[in-house]
């Protein structure tokens, strides 16, 4: 059952999570709601509500930029709640914001080559940068929860409001789309932002010269 999300002015912090707790797609796992009966602790989806709670409490008092990807991937935001943020950036996310973080899972940690080189550009500018997915839950193939989808044009407008009031709350100078998909799927958002080159598939160059660090 899909549901679409409400419009208007900005969610407070809580609200966002609230928000993001609520929604429910199939094929679709919604770390701030669900367990993970492979990974998670019984208390993983409280644990990542808090985790992105602080971190969206410390963002409310306004970003220098706002970097922003198409969807999260299984060994991710799917464990950690945090965009492109594994179990690995863990600590260096609680450092960057000055927030407590724990990790939600039981096994691991897992790497993910994304949040490898976002964290590496990340550590390279003194600006404060939040992360984020344009859609922002887990999408999976069916009957495969550990795979990765491409979410559809219906999840993600289901989701636009939401992202907008996010962008709201935390007023970005600078709006970063990483990948040609997430450019494409940001024309729903509406907010103007500055295409870079996805750093998978031997994009880490050219990302890390788009998004201007050294």
């Amino acid at each position: 059952m899909m549901q679409s999300v409400r419009g208007g002015t900005p969610l407070t912090p809580s609200e966002v999570i609230d928000t993001l707790a609520s929604l429910h797609f199939e094929d679709v796992f919604n770390p701030y709601a669900d367990v993970c009966p492979h990974h998670d602790l019984p208390n993983a989806p409280e644990i990542r509500r808090a985790n992105l709670l602080a971190t969206f409490e410390v963002a409310a008092r306004g970003v220098d930029e706002l970097w922003i990807a198409l969807e999260p991937g299984h060994k991710g935001a799917r464990r950690t709640g945090l965009a492109m943020t594994d179990d690995h950036r863990l600590a260096r996310h609680a450092d960057r914001w000055n927030v407590p973080v724990q990790r939600a899972t039981r096994d691991g940690p897992e790497k993910e080559q994304t949040a490898g080189i976002v964290w590496e550009a990340l550590a390279r500018t003194p600006k404060s940068v939040l992360l984020w997915n344009v859609f922002p839950l887990h999408c999976h193939a069916a009957g495969r929860p550990l795979s990765n989808r491409r979410h559809t044009k219906a999840e993600r407008r289901a989701c636009a409001a939401l992202t907008g009031s996010i962008i709201e709350m935390v007023g970005p100078r600078r709006i970063f789309a990483i990948g040609r998909d997430a450019q494409e799927a940001m024309i729903d958002v509406l907010p103007p932002s500055i295409p870079v080159r996805h750093p998978s598939y031997g994009g880490k160059a050219e990302f890390l010269a788009g998004i201007g660090v050294p």
